[in-house]
């Protein structure tokens, strides 16, 4: 069906927590694609259904060996089923292992849009010629995470800027464009300052809300989805923020459901 590729402009805002938490509180079927090109965090955070660790010869890896290939890909095969109740496509250990894929970077969307769901993606970074250049071209839409400071609305902004202003296909995504701040959830009126600075330099993005800042109910996702956690206020926060960001891409959740 279709990508959303989350992304930061600098820092560790929590790209990876946010789009397995997504894919907890998404309205259909959704799988996590680490596709972070300096190494991905999911294999540390996550663990087999008997709480054993993954299998990192299982992912990302494996696909780029299959598209080298040229065989049949079913992404399925390359997917693994964790303890947090979403399947992930494990990403590479290290930018070592990251540019061993090599040419299967620019042919990586083609077996991610055929997944009959959403496939959530860690983009890592965002920076210009990034290998994940192609997946964020043809992503739904692509979300920039950042933590509610202003070094961190600095870095946003100014990434989107030159993003937008650039005439270059490949310096970043032809989709809509959200932002997703991490703080305070219930600051209305810092989301609403964040949209009117964007508005100002011409940038067209979509401020999708703000994820509650609780390091004690992010840990608590590498157990799955539970009422305990379901009842915080982040992960109260991550549902309204997939809801936005279902309107974002023109998904609606019953269209989700039925695939």
């Amino acid at each position: 069906m279709s990508v959303v590729t989350l992304v930061s402009a600098k820092g560790s805002p929590g790209v990876t927590t946010l789009a397995l938490s997504l894919a907890q509180a998404w309205e259909g079927p959704a799988i996590v694609a680490d596709l972070d090109p300096v190494g991905g965090d999911v294999a540390l955070l996550a663990r087999t259904l008997e709480g054993r660790a993954l299998d990192d010869s299982i992912g990302l890896v494996s696909l780029g060996a299959a598209l080298r290939r040229g065989t049949d890909l079913d992404l399925g095969e390359h997917l693994v089923p964790t303890s947090m109740g979403v399947d992930v496509l494990l990403g590479a250990t290290g930018p070592a292992q990251a540019q061993s894929l090599g040419p299967a970077w620019p042919h990586l969307h083609t077996p991610l849009q055929r997944f009959e769901g959403t496939v959530i993606a860690d983009g890592g970074r965002f920076t210009a010629g990034s290998p994940v250049a192609s997946v964020l071209a043809n992503s739904a839409a692509t979300v920039f995470v950042a933590r509610a400071d202003v070094p961190g609305i600095a870095h946003v902004r100014e990434r989107l800027v030159r993003m937008q202003r650039s005439a270059g296909i490949d310096e970043g995504p032809r989709a809509p464009t959200g932002v997703v701040l991490v703080g305070d959830a219930r600051d209305r009126h810092g989301e609403e300052d964040v949209a009117r600075l964007l508005d100002s330099e011409g940038v067209r993005a979509t401020v999708l809300g703000t994820v509650s800042d609780e390091p004690k109910s992010v840990a608590m996702i590498a157990q799955g989805l539970s009422r305990r956690l379901a009842r915080t206020e982040y992960f109260r926060s991550v549902r309204a923020v997939a809801g936005r960001l279902l309107e974002l891409t023109g998904d609606r959740p019953q269209q989700l459901q039925e695939a």
